[in-house]
């Protein structure tokens, strides 16, 4: 398996407009998250942003921004693009490793695209296959990011359009999606995870499938309210 690391400013408009224009990730019970994104921009670059009235206008402002920012600092984005792979390959078989171990499956996925993102929150994408790694993240978090994102990638793969078909709400589907890394050590406090975190630590030394069984019959789960 092989990780491909790049950034590429058309990805990184991606969470500026889903998250820092206009908020379409769900929060998972994260208060402010778009205001607390906005935080460490430049005053100038927040009027503009708000301002923004469509999308086409939002793009613009964004691409600029990147754009600029890219030029001034293209040498240090070159040099962590480098690292962040160097991360990545060095720790690669862990984190496979430890994937397969929980889930008990073959890692399926033969190349993994992972972009750097200067927006402060990493979105993926499953069916392109990539997920966005912090500008400016360590070692740790670097690794911690994958195991987080390749969790997803796992569940989806192995398990989400069988749970689909049983009937099972899109939202709850994807809260127990958000808890799952948490077997896997990371625990980023989304508060609509909680209590079905605390429920899957409970039954972690189990099998996977019987996890996931478990996991949507506990009240935990049920009791998910709408998105």
């Amino acid at each position: 398996m092989k990780f491909l690391v790049d950034y590429s400013i058309e990805k990184d408009t991606i969470p500026y407009l889903k998250a820092i224009w206009k908020m379409q990730f769900k929060s998972f019970g994260r208060a402010n998250l778009k205001e607390r994104l906005l935080e460490k921009f430049p005053e100038k670059f927040k009027v503009e942003i708000m301002a923004a009235k469509t999308e086409d206008e939002a793009k613009k402002v964004i691409l600029d921004f990147l754009k600029r920012r890219l030029a001034e600092n293209k040498p240090a984005f070159e040099k962590k693009i480098k690292e962040i792979q160097t991360f990545l390959d060095l720790n690669k078989e862990k984190i496979i490793g430890d994937l397969e171990s929980l889930f008990g499956k073959k890692f399926p996925f033969r190349k993994i695209g992972v972009y750097l993102t200067t927006a402060g929150i990493c979105p993926y994408n499953y069916n392109e296959l990539w997920f966005m790694a912090y500008e400016n993240a360590d070692e740790k978090r670097v690794v911690s990011v994958a195991l987080h994102e390749l969790n997803h990638f796992m569940y989806y793969y192995y398990y989400l359009e069988n749970l689909k078909t049983r009937g099972f709400s899109q939202h709850r589907l994807m809260v127990l999606k958000e808890a799952l890394p948490v077997l896997t050590g990371d625990d980023d406090n989304k508060p609509e995870t909680i209590e079905l975190k605390k429920f899957l630590q409970t039954i972690k030394s189990k099998p996977m499938d019987e996890i996931i069984e478990l996991a949507v019959h506990a009240d935990a789960f049920k009791k998910i309210g709408p998105s």
